[in-house]
């Protein structure tokens, strides 16, 4: 489905890649080492195929090698998008386990606790707090919270992401925000 809502959107990929000074010929020729001259099937035939086989790009009049499992290659980082993928697996998986551990911890003890002490302030505080975490949309919520913990009162460090092997407590501190 992803593969084909790609196609849906507009713009031209070949465009992207080949600048803002592009020329026809050169569009074409990037279409064509694409693959994108070719039908929306056969395009889709051969990333599927490419995931268990591998396949070849051409850019810049240069062929190169995408291995298995082919999930395409980035002209922007000159990787296969595999291997990105590879590399950000770990703060991903820290990420989502960090969400849900705060989601166990926090949701359902909150919730637990609102719920024996129903029609309370806590009760309230609690329904309110929830409601406003779930509105709030985290591209708003997420640069408030940095600029005003991390810049403004200095309380949590920059959130970069430290392995967890390297120092848990470094870990830690850049999965609170």
């Amino acid at each position: 489905v992803t593969f084909f809502l790609f196609f849906a959107l507009p713009g031209n990929p070949a465009r992207l890649v080949c600048g803002k000074s592009c020329n026809p010929t050169r569009l074409a020729e990037i279409k064509h080492g694409l693959g994108l001259d070719r039908s929306i099937f056969v395009q889709y035939w051969d990333f599927m195929k490419g995931i268990f086989v591998g396949r070849d790009y051409v850019f810049a009049g240069q062929k190169t090698h995408c291995g298995v499992p082919c999930f395409g290659y980035s002209y922007t980082t000159k990787q296969q998008v595999w291997s990105t993928l590879l590399d950000r697996f770990p703060a991903t998986i820290s990420l989502a386990v960090g969400a849900a551990t705060l989601f166990l911890v926090v949701g359902v003890g909150l919730g637990a606790i609102a719920a024996l002490r129903a029609q309370t302030w806590f009760d309230r505080f609690a329904i309110s707090f929830s409601l406003i975490g779930a509105s709030l949309q985290i591209y708003f919520i997420g640069p408030l919270i940095k600029n005003v913990f991390v810049d403004q009162l200095h309380w949590l460090p920059d959130p970069r992401y430290v392995p967890i092997s390297n120092s848990p407590l470094s870990w830690f501190k850049g999965m609170i925000i």
